[in-house]
Order: C-alpha cells, then sequence, then structure tokens
C-alpha cells in the first residue's frame, strides 16, 4: 500500500476566486494553476484517507479551508466512493465538535467513506498522566478502527441517494447553468456507481423528494420554465 502524507502548508494551492468556473465547466478549467490535480490524483489512488486538521477558532485552519474550497466541484459530482477515512483534530481547549463535523460534512459531500471521527484535546498546560493515557486509548482504537476498514471489502453505502436524485431531477432544467453537472448525471442512470439501491429506499427518497422540490419552488420563480417544470414534478 502506497501512503502519501499531503500536507497543505508544503503545497501549492491558490485561494479559490469564486468564479464558479470549476463547477459550471469542469474542474479541469479553473484558472488557478497549481498542485489541486496533484493531490486530486493521489487522493484517487487512495484506498484510505485522512482527513486532519487544527482547530482554528472553532474551525478548520485557513490553509485547510483553501484546499476544500478547491475541490467545491467534488461537491457536485463525487467520485472518491470506496475510500475509508477517518478525521483527525486537535485542540487546545474547544472547537472539536465543530470542525469533525464539518470535515465529516465535506468528506461526506466527496463520497468518501468516513468510518471514525478523532478528536484529541491538548492543553498548553502540564495535564495528568491519566489525561496522557486517555488520549493514548481513543489514538489506538481509532488506528485499529481505520485499519480494519481499509480490509472490508463492504461497499460504500447509499447515503447520497438523494443528492443524487435531486441533482439528477433539476439538472434536467438547469443544463444551461450547470452543463458540466448536467454531463456528468447524464452518464448516471440511477446512481453514482452500478449498485442495488432498495425499494425502501427509493419509494421514500421519491417522497422526500418531492418535499424538496416544493420547499426551494421559490429559487426559480425568476425563470418561467423551470419553475413550469418544477411545478409538473410536483403535480405528477
Amino acid at each position: 500500500m502506497l501512503n502519501s502524507n499531503i500536507y497543505s502548508l508544503d503545497m501549492d494551492l491558490k485561494p479559490c476566486t469564486g468564479c464558479f468556473t470549476c463547477i459550471k465547466k469542469g474542474g479541469n478549467l479553473c484558472s488557478l494553476k497549481d498542485d489541486r490535480t496533484k493531490i486530486e490524483d493521489i487522493i484517487m489512488g487512495a484506498d484510505g484517507v485522512i482527513l486532519a486538521s487544527l482547530v482554528y477558532v472553532m474551525q478548520v485552519t485557513g490553509l485547510t479551508k483553501v484546499f476544500i474550497d478547491r475541490m467545491a466541484y467534488k461537491c457536485h459530482r463525487p467520485t472518491y466512493f470506496n475510500k475509508k477515512t477517518i478525521a483527525i483534530s486537535t485542540t487546545g481547549g474547544i472547537g472539536l465538535k465543530e470542525t469533525l463535523n464539518y470535515l465529516e460534512l465535506v468528506a461526506g459531500s466527496w463520497a468518501l467513506d468516513m468510518v471514525h471521527k478523532l478528536g484529541i484535546t491538548t492543553p498548553p498546560w502540564p495535564v495528568s498522566s491519566k489525561f496522557h493515557d486517555e488520549n493514548d486509548e481513543k489514538i489506538q482504537h481509532a488506528a485499529e478502527k481505520f485499519y480494519k476498514s481499509l480490509d472490508s471489502n463492504k461497499p460504500s453505502n447509499t447515503s447520497l441517494y438523494i443528492s443524487f436524485k435531486i441533482f439528477k431531477e433539476l439538472l434536467q432544467r438547469l443544463r444551461e447553468y450547470l452543463p458540466a453537472d448536467y454531463e456528468f448525471y447524464k452518464k448516471r442512470e440511477n446512481y453514482y456507481y452500478n449498485t442495488k439501491i432498495g425499494v425502501f429506499k427509493k419509494i421514500s427518497v421519491y417522497f422526500m423528494l418531492k418535499i424538496v422540490l416544493f420547499m426551494i419552488r421559490d429559487v426559480f420563480m425568476q425563470n418561467k420554465e423551470v419553475q413550469g417544470h418544477i411545478s409538473e414534478d410536483l403535480n405528477s
């Protein structure tokens, strides 16, 4: 198994300019030329991924956020399926929950399979040996759980099925505005990859989709054609 360590401080990653090109037209058309594609290739070739960040004021570090922002289009077109992932964070006091939950949210939107979240508190003052031992136990438990997951043949779950259906439905009407997304989902009939979707999940997502379309109906009021399609879906 090939191990690759990616330190954001050592990588050439330019801050996202918010031009929307990667989402609208394709990640390969980003005007910023740096190490982003190198990082993407490393993740794609990995069996497991460790997402780690210090806590900076209740959140990930600025460099970690730059990395996440540069991968924005992966939230629309996830490709990292079947890659076991662990999120790790350390803090001197507070913010572990917020930081780990954020890393989990990002990982899930990229289709990474989160198997554990490890948070370690390291105050900037001397602590008891008991406190050290408890941290060591947490680290050992997380390492074992992550390592075992790498040997598992269990495929990724289909938790993104609702997201897939929402994108699939909306892109029939938004292809003009999100052409890269449209081409991506047009090639995928039932899910992001070939798998069996249970009947119960299909039925529940069908009704959830109706609710979502109803809730976002006002977003499309300026486009009569799109709004008309949304209304048809709600009435079907």
